[in-house]
């Protein structure tokens, strides 16, 4: 199989492979786990402190950066929180972020009904797979294991290549690439490093921010159109064939039932895309006939 066959698909984690990631977020949830873990105690007790003191302020060091949101949090919550709500001691603060992080690592699962289709796609010779997801550094190993749990390897940046693993989905994090999606550099560096020099067609499976929480600045409506825009732009500057787009929009999604006809319509639109490559059995019945 040359280059010049291979398909490239381009998946997001964050509302898109992980919808519990964004009903983590959702603000009943969050008021919860406020109490669950210790925040409301040490003064994080709605979700505008959380937003507006906590995340906000520091989502670009935390996306570009391998600080980690777990020291991220620490930090912000001793230099704002604390001072208004003394008498918790460090060790208190560091074990109830800690807390906090790894129930909403642990919520971020790749959804069940993506399981099989990936698990399809990553025994397809001319395909490649990018899960690409602008993220705090600690989503990174998240990620790898994730797909570990479905058989299917994965790679990132910082993983020297092989032969053998070129089919291995590549996990890339803007916290490991120290630029976000919407950044030239972050496709240039991926295009380089796993030799994706000759693409034939490409397909974007993305909410672009839609899905995140209506307090994550994130997800402003007017960021996420720019956000879509931009992408497109830069990958189909950077891979020089046509970009398509299948929004993956869970916002206004309330059952499973409405779920899983959002799952069933995208996972048609990326078989489609994938048509009969790389399926013998199909091609032999087809020159049978």
């Amino acid at each position: 199989m040359t280059d010049d066959q291979q398909k490239l698909v381009i998946f997001d984690y964050s509302g898109t492979l992980s919808v519990g990631a964004v009903r983590f977020s959702r603000a009943e949830n969050l008021l919860k786990q406020f109490d669950l873990t210790g925040l409301s105690q040490i003064g994080i007790r709605n979700v505008d402190v959380f937003w507006k003191q906590i995340v906000n302020p520091t989502w670009l060091e935390g996306s570009t950066t391998l600080i980690g949101y777990k020291k991220l949090m620490y930090r912000r919550i001793k230099e704002t929180i604390s001072v208004s709500s003394p008498g918790y001691n460090d060790n208190q603060i560091e074990m109830t972020v800690s807390r906090f992080v790894d129930n909403y690592l642990m919520s971020s699962k790749i959804e069940p009904h993506w399981g099989p289709l990936l698990r399809k796609i990553a025994h397809l010779d001319s395909v490649r797979v990018i899960i690409a997801t602008d993220h705090y550094a600690e989503a990174t190993d998240m990620i790898v294991k994730n797909l570990e749990q479905l058989d299917i390897p994965a790679i990132t940046p910082k993983d020297i290549l092989a032969d053998d693993r070129t089919k291995a989905f590549i996990v890339a994090n803007s916290a490991n690439l120290g630029t976000h999606k919407d950044g030239r550099a972050f496709w240039d560096s991926l295009k380089h490093h796993f030799n994706l020099g000759r693409i034939s067609a490409l397909l974007v499976i993305d909410d672009f921010g839609a899905n995140e929480g209506k307090k994550d600045s994130y997800g402003e409506r007017g960021k996420v159109d720019l956000r879509r825009q931009r992408t497109i732009a830069l990958l189909e500057g950077v891979f020089s064939v046509p970009v398509k787009v299948a929004t993956f929009h869970v916002d206004r999604v309330d059952t499973d039932s409405e779920l899983r006809t959002l799952f069933l319509r995208t996972q048609d639109v990326i078989k489609r895309f994938l048509g009969t490559v790389n399926n013998p059995a199909h091609r032999a019945g087809h020159q049978n006939h």
